[in-house]
């Protein structure tokens, strides 16, 4: 189990606290996973890239290319990675570590496939699908 704790909106606003507690609530013991620590996938700058459109969008790609690293690091190493967030954005570095190709079967309580032009926020969470199907902001 990987936390990846960060908050899309740069205002900390309390997503980055669910990896936490969910280990406080016994996660990792009652799977039986091992501990794969946590990545450091903060996002603290709330400003909205002007090119974009995305908040803290070099945050938002040094985090998803250090969870890319390590889903890729415990695919080598023959386990299957459990990415523990409170954000939809770790979904773009969960995928940067798995093989081309992969499917996903998604459910989430709004669209998220929106661009930086029409995502009323500018929050990574916004925007997921659109950008790994290549509909969003680079």
């Amino acid at each position: 189990m990987l936390d990846a704790a960060l908050d899309s909106s740069g205002r900390g606003r309390g997503e980055e606290r669910a990896p936490g507690a969910l280990r406080a609530a016994g996660l990792l013991d009652r799977l039986g996973a091992r501990d794969g620590g946590a990545v450091h996938a903060r996002i603290d700058d709330p400003r909205r890239d002007p090119a974009t459109g995305l908040i803290g969008a070099a945050q938002v790609r040094q985090a998803s290319m250090a969870i890319g690293a390590v889903v890729a690091q415990v695919r080598a190493a023959g386990d299957l990675p459990l990415v523990v967030g409170g954000d939809c954005t770790i979904l773009l570095g969960v995928f940067l570590g798995l093989p081309a190709g992969t499917g996903l079967w998604f459910l989430d309580g709004h669209v998220d496939f929106f661009d930086g032009h029409t995502s009323e926020t500018g929050e990574g969470a916004d925007m997921e699908l659109s950008i790994l199907t290549g509909h969003g902001p680079d």
